[in-house]
């Protein structure tokens, strides 16, 4: 049988499911300090909104973990462990160090988005025919701010199967072959340095 904490854990995770997964706070908003880090105010990028930024030690993290900030600037200070994943909702994240084999990187930074209404057949169980019902979604515009600043940033190697994924593009000092990347809104992917074997054996 669970534990109270434990159950109350877990119906938090299931709440939290759709957006974040079962995953840990990290950044202004956790518990843990550790997790929690330095906190101030910055700016999402120069000229930007004013955001909170979270700097967090890489040794607070923990291999098959999963974390979550919802929006800010949260800066890995070191290395993201393996087959971790930490994701910002609405902000961008920095790695000062490396991100190790299967862990995943993602960060969105904020985009335009407007809702529209369409119209769809569906079947009537009452009528025994197809009717017109009117539904709603949300349809996405691009980024809501013209800066170059990319979501993801790594500062060390990016190792095999390792992922980095922002709409707003992403930045790695040198990756492996393969790394995984994927951005949107026809924003760069940036490896600046092609000899990568030295990072891979830091």
């Amino acid at each position: 049988m669970l534990s109270m904490k434990a159950a109350r854990a877990a119906s938090v995770c299931l709440s939290f499911l759709v957006v974040a997964g079962c995953s840990k706070t990290i950044g202004p908003n956790a518990d843990d300090a550790s997790l929690r880090g330095d906190v101030s105010l910055t700016t999402l990028f120069d000229g930007g909104p004013k955001v909170y930024k979270s700097v967090v030690d890489g040794r607070s993290l923990e291999p098959n973990e999963s974390y979550y900030m919802s929006e800010g600037v949260l800066i890995i200070r070191g290395d993201v462990p393996p087959k971790t994943t930490v994701k910002v909702g609405m902000g961008r994240i920095e790695v000062t160090g490396n991100v190790n084999s299967e862990a995943k990187v993602k960060a969105d930074m904020p985009e335009l988005r407007h809702t529209e209404n369409y119209t769809k057949p569906e079947y009537n169980a009452v009528f025994r025919m197809d009717v017109p019902v009117r539904h709603k979604r949300i349809v996405r515009d691009g980024l809501m701010f013209d800066d170059p600043t990319p979501g993801v940033r790594v500062g060390g190697y990016v190792e095999s199967n390792a992922s980095l994924s922002s709409n707003a593009g992403v930045f790695a000092q040198c990756a492996s072959p393969d790394a995984k990347f994927a951005t949107d809104w026809d924003r760069p992917i940036m490896v600046e340095n092609s000899d990568c074997y030295s990072y891979s054996m830091n």
